[in-house]
């Protein structure tokens, strides 16, 4: 049956550690089978969602929460709109999760791997229902933006582990210690184990969904993402003295795209930032192009110019946000 709207959860009653295990046993298969198949199981989606609430929500055991996370995700995945009534509650639920563990995850970095699976399932959310996120833009994006530099120093909130003190990345060591990365088993001990790298990378992808669903909106957010030119660099570009971009006391202090490309230690999550930039750049051309013409066009500063229609060409970077779904992330 379904819930009423304006009642939360109950908390689901203690288990045994025998129940735990068939209950994540459950929950895998489970998050397998919804993958892709949301639209065939439309009749029983409320349901779904009735049971895994509680388990998000109110369960104490973050891998119970994680698994449930990828179900609803999972159940998202190519829906399209046979699952439109569901796609706010879906995201409703799913972003206050969010907004709970990353104001924690300070405090325990354990919960990384719930923080990245929730960010993926929004993920998931929003590139089938795109204006779902928009009441919301104003304080999702920003912290996006943070957590895709999140296990750096560029987050600034202290990270701590309650098992062990592992030392944190810095913007210092990242070029020189991490320049040559050539594959993944070559990151740190607390990179892989604490997981931060998934938690950026999961962040890039769900902004390079919300860049291509709403380009007009993210284009207000450019210039947190791209570095600007001072105006003494454009003094010296008109001198013939380009700043080299590559330096790293350019960007290894300074939380752009560009740092994450070049010092992330990470390189999947340096190769999405590269995607992200990829879709910002072709996602928004034809609104920089009627922009350029109705600055040369118009003769009045309040005029605003008349928008096309995205353009499909946004193929080009889908790649990576394809292979940012997998089943059981």
């Amino acid at each position: 049956a379904s819930s009423s709207s304006s009642s939360s959860p109950l908390p689901p009653p203690p288990r045994s550690v025998g129940e735990s295990l068939v209950r994540l046993g459950a929950l895998r298969v489970l998050a397998l089978v919804l993958t892709e198949n949301g639209g065939n199981a439309a009749s029983k989606v409320q349901a779904i969602i009735d049971t895994l609430s509680p388990l998000i929500l109110h369960d104490k055991d973050n891998e119970t929460r994680r698994m449930a996370t990828n179900c609803l995700g999972n159940l998202c995945i190519k829906s399209g709109n046979k699952l439109t009534k569901y796609y706010t509650t879906l995201f409703d639920l799913l972003y206050t999760l969010f907004v709970r563990y990353s104001r924690d995850i300070s405090l325990d970095p354990n919960h990384s791997a719930v923080l990245s699976s929730t960010i993926r399932a929004l993920q998931c959310i929003i590139a089938e229902a795109r204006t779902v996120f928009e009441s919301k833009a104003s304080a999702l994006i920003p912290e996006l933006k943070k957590l895709s530099f999140f296990g750096t120093s560029f987050f600034s909130a202290p990270i701590v582990s309650p098992r062990k003190k592992y030392p944190a990345t810095t913007a210092a060591d990242l070029p020189s210690k991490y320049g040559n990365v050539s594959s993944d088993s070559e990151l740190s001990d607390s990179e892989d184990r604490q997981g931060y790298w998934k938690v950026r990378y999961h962040a890039l992808g769900c902004l390079q969904v919300i860049a291509r669903a709403a380009y007009k909106l993210f284009y207000n957010y450019w210039p947190s993402f791209l570095p600007i030119v001072s105006q003494q660099q454009q003094l010296d570009l008109g001198t013939g003295a380009p700043p080299n971009i590559l330096s790293p006391s350019k960007y290894a202090n300074a939380a752009h795209l560009y740092s994450a490309m070049l010092f992330d230690p990470a390189p999947k999550v340096r190769i999405a930032a590269c995607s992200m930039l990829m879709t910002i750049i072709d996602s928004s051309r034809t609104y920089m192009v009627a922009l350029s013409v109705a600055n040369k066009t118009s003769s009045s500063p309040t005029s605003s110019p008349s928008v096309p229609a995205t353009s499909s060409s946004s193929s080009s970077s889908s790649s990576f946000t394809t292979s940012n779904t997998n089943a059981t992330a």
